[in-house]
């Protein structure tokens, strides 16, 4: 944690403040939370503090929202970064208002590499893509350039192979879903058959790690992953698997009272923790918390929002801010934190305005 001003770093340097990060042991819950309530930006000093706005409508458009963000997550450096407008951008959650432009995206995803994000471009169609070998839902191909955060050009563009789609970037490289076959509809139509593979630096698929499957989340060394058993006709999902790229192992997913994952989840920055909702099949499925290093469940209870057999984040607007999940029910307009280490869930007593929509976008 760095002094934010002049003034803190000369008296830390004097002896006359003590460095949070001395003190710190990360088992606080969050504080300084930043909320876009749908054109209008407010910080929480607390979870139940009165908000602050910091990010104002423009000039005679109140209700008119120019902040919203497709898949905001906050950076450990503390950025935010999100997508506006077909653009990958970084937001310093002291100036919300300001904005640096990364370069042009549709997906992003954190690099391994501290600091830096992966863009996700579609060109136009190589001539190779249109080879009769290929499945035709393959016959497409998308690059990835790696960033900085702070608006320099890339650190390397890598245009993948045909039906290759990058999903994260973890500790053994960026992990991506492979279209290795077509499964036949009824009709004319088909589903892809994608296998779980990992690239190395020139973008080239050298290790599949399921023949068929879907990638849920991955970051540090952690892949998780529901693997599914194929035939010609079919394909059936077996179990959401644990992939260790240390030990190159899977494992089961740990274990809910309230049953199996469901859906797409969020995984922190450093891959240990996994949020998804639990209990496949339930109306009101609940959201929990996985410590995939510890094997253990900590169940949040339900959300107005969150639905059965659908993803988090088309449900609830959550993010991971070090070690605390912090949580927005777009439906309800709860704001909820949760404190991985301490095991604290901390909900807001009144909830916050959500009549145009909300996002929650960090702590600061």
């Amino acid at each position: 944690m760095r002094p934010r001003t002049a003034a803190a770093a000369a008296a830390l340097a004097a002896g006359l403040l003590t460095s949070a990060c001395s003190a710190d042991t990360g088992e606080q819950p969050a504080k300084d939370m930043v909320l876009n309530l749908g054109g209008q930006v407010i910080r929480l000093d607390a979870v139940d503090a009165k908000p602050k706005i910091i990010g104002s409508y423009p000039t005679g458009g109140e209700g008119i929202d120019v902040y919203t963000l497709t898949d905001p997550r906050q950076m450990p450096s503390g950025e935010v970064i999100g997508i506006r407008d077909g653009t990958a951008v970084a937001i310093d959650l002291e100036e919300v208002e300001k904005a640096t432009a990364l370069a042009p995206a549709v997906g992003w995803f954190p690099a391994a590499a501290e600091q830096r994000i992966w863009t996700v471009t579609e060109p136009d169609n190589d001539t190779t893509c249109n080879q009769n070998k290929l499945p035709k839902t393959a016959r497409s191909r998308v690059q990835v350039a790696e960033h900085d955060t702070n608006g320099r050009p890339a650190q390397r563009t890598l245009t993948l192979p045909c039906g290759v789609e990058p999903i994260a970037d973890t500790a053994a490289g960026i992990v991506a879903e492979q279209i290795t076959d077509e499964i036949p509809n009824e009709g004319n139509g088909a589903t892809a058959q994608t296998a779980v593979v990992l690239l190395d630096k020139s973008g080239r698929p050298h290790r599949t790690i399921a023949k068929s499957g879907s990638v849920l989340a991955g970051a540090g060394h952690h892949i998780i992953m529901n693997v599914e058993r194929c035939t010609d006709q079919t394909c059936a999902e077996i179990d959401a698997t644990v992939y260790d790229t240390k030990t190159n192992k899977h494992q089961k997913f740990p274990k809910c009272a309230a049953g199996g994952p469901s859906g797409q989840g969020l995984i922190d920055a450093s891959g240990r923790w996994y949020a998804t909702a639990v209990g496949a099949g339930d109306e009101h499925p609940s959201l929990a918390v996985i410590d995939l290093e510890k094997q253990t469940c900590q169940d949040l209870g339900s959300f107005p929002g969150l639905r059965e057999g659908t993803d988090i984040p088309d449900n609830l607007s959550a993010v991971w801010s070090d070690t605390n999940l912090l949580l927005l029910d777009p439906s309800s307009g709860d704001v909820v934190t949760h404190n991985v280490l301490s095991n604290d869930t901390t909900r807001r007593q009144r909830p916050v305005d959500i009549t145009n929509g909300g996002q929650v976008w960090g702590a600061s």
